[in-house]
């Protein structure tokens, strides 16, 4: 006879089920938006980085300057290199 620490519940409708399934289940239970444990929250602050840049750039025109003389001189080192 085997001992096991939980004893089986005739009711658990995830008893043969593969881990993926129980995890997303369980973590559906707890939290109703699950997509945010797997969201790509690096994405979305790169995103939210580039429009502040952009949005920068336009509105000063020392910034605008700067980034026209910048785009010229990183165009030449691609093209050289």
């Amino acid at each position: 006879m085997e001992l096991s620490s939980e004893p089986e519940r005739a009711d658990n409708p995830l008893k043969d089920q593969p881990l993926n399934v129980m995890t997303q289940v369980s973590r559906s239970r707890v939290m109703p938006w699950g997509f945010l444990y797997t969201f790509p929250w690096w994405a979305l602050a790169l995103i939210l980085i580039a429009i502040w840049v952009t949005i920068s750039i336009a509105a000063s025109e020392i910034y605008y300057n700067i980034f026209l003389q910048l785009q010229d001189g990183v165009a030449m080192t691609l093209r050289v290199a």
